[in-house]
């Protein structure tokens, strides 16, 4: 029997089974980060074109990626909503991805990198097929498995494909010309596995109408906009998922750079310590964030995760900037990304509650409509804090003087993101209070709620 949505209750390799798209969609968010900013700094240099090219990714989230999500929930053809998207989206990404290693110059990179994201885009609306397929009172269980998943992806993307990005293998073909780097690799794997995840929505996921019935309604933009952001009970919900956000985001495309050029670093060592990093994530990190998202309020801990990875972050800036020569040594970087690397500690707790808590915000019918505000909300700020990023560290590095001979201070990219993570606390309070008084009603956790009665 194939995996079908809409029912109460699915067999645990159901919900196994359904990781396999998340694990894809990671590696490809994992090849938007470090390997795409080592692929594009062997054409560019600036601090602020480094970003702008980066955060293309982003600006697709809400131009394709919102009006796919919006879209998925008001069609119905022969192989459902959700999954045309997907298969076509993810098709799509996997024949792009294997000839952005292979660009000659930035303009073909560019080229690439923007038909890759928007096919990626394409695929977006994977998010309401998953929570229509494994129902509300499995979702917080799978959530773990989830977790450990994606886990398991990055350990193996830094601790065997990007610690090899730099190595030659030699030509192809014997006699042949084209030499085989750990670059080509990395994007190739991640074409394979992601090929792998449409085979499995084509063949093994099937759709099942809705219960109120399938509705077909033509596109339009204004109508979007209007369902989307008209309705005044989504709008904090918006800003709330946008904060957490604002303690990674900026720093993203900088951190592969301030370890590797700034603090020297080869790219081996970078996916080595990921990878200590990730392995601490899946030992002791996960469980302990589960535990705490059940026990305690998901809003304190999205405080606690925001302030506690810019706090960090910060101190590795003052650390460079301020202490002596030759004292941020790898055991350090490993002592930072343990607690705020991009699998560390803080990092962790976020994103494990990020998910389950704005969507205890969201009634089930509007899941895909929310999403849809999601993805715009996700592509607008991203790419205004990306590129907000890359101004930043070219200004303060010409400020302070340490641009003068091209050499840049990314590490600078820490100030702002502590910046910005306060303003993030400040309303994640302000919204704590609007749902203490009422203003705000927790929908999709009283479904889940009646779902287990």
């Amino acid at each position: 029997m194939p995996i079908t949505t809409g029912q109460s209750r699915i067999p645990w390799t159901w919900a196994a089974s359904m990781m396999l798209p998340w694990m894809a969609m990671n590696y490809s968010n994992l090849l938007s980060g470090s390997p795409l900013t080592f692929t594009l700094r062997k054409f560019a240099d600036q601090p602020a074109l480094i970003a702008f090219f980066s955060s293309l990714n982003i600006a697709f989230n809400f131009m394709v990626g919102a009006v796919s999500s919006y879209v998925s929930d008001r069609i119905w053809t022969r192989w459902g909503r959700r999954r045309p998207f997907l298969i076509v989206g993810w098709t799509g990404s996997a024949l792009v991805v294997i000839a952005i290693p292979l660009a000659p110059n930035l303009w073909t990179l560019a080229a690439l990198i923007g038909l890759y994201q928007f096919f990626t885009d394409v695929a977006k609306p994977y998010e309401p097929l998953y929570n229509e397929v494994v129902p509300p009172a499995q979702r917080g269980r799978t959530g773990v498995l989830r977790s450990v998943s994606t886990t398991m992806v990055g350990l193996v993307f830094n601790g065997v494909l990007l610690v090899q990005f730099d190595r030659s293998f030699g030509p192809l073909l014997a006699g042949g010309t084209f030499d085989l780097r750990g670059e080509h690799l990395i994007y190739w794997a991640g074409a394979a596995l992601t090929l792998v995840a449409t085979l499995f929505i084509a063949l093994a996921v099937r759709e099942a109408p809705p219960p109120g019935g399938t509705v077909c309604e033509r596109f339009q933009f204004t109508r979007f906009l209007r369902d989307v952001f008209a309705d005044r009970r989504w709008w904090p919900v918006y800003a709330l998922y946008a904060c957490p956000m604002l303690s990674s985001t900026a720093a993203r495309v900088f951190v592969p750079l301030t370890l590797t050029e700034q603090i020297g670093l080869t790219k081996a060592q970078f996916g080595g310590i990921e990878t200590i990093t990730m392995l601490a994530n899946l030992v002791m990190f996960v469980p302990l964030s589960g535990y705490l998202a059940d026990r305690f309020s998901r809003l304190k801990l999205m405080q606690l995760a925001i302030g506690g990875a810019a706090a960090v972050n910060l101190c590795l800036f003052a650390l460079l900037r301020f202490g002596p020569e030759g004292f941020v040594s790898p055991p350090v970087i490993v002592g930072v990304s343990l607690f705020a690397g991009m699998g560390g500690g803080f990092i962790a707790l976020k994103y494990l509650i990020w998910g389950p808590l704005v969507y205890d915000f969201i009634p089930a019918d509007r899941l895909g409509t929310v999403s849809a505000g999601f993805s715009f909300v996700s592509g607008v700020s991203g790419f205004v804090l990306i590129n907000l990023g890359g101004l930043w560290v070219q200004g303060f590095s010409r400020l302070t003087n340490s641009a003068a001979s091209d050499v840049f201070d990314y590490s600078s990219i820490f100030v702002l993101q502590f910046v910005l993570a306060v303003g993030a606390i400040w309303y994640c309070r302000r919204f704590e209070r609007a749902v203490r008084n009422g203003q705000i009603s927790t929908q999709g956790a009283t479904e889940t709620a009646s779902s287990q009665t």
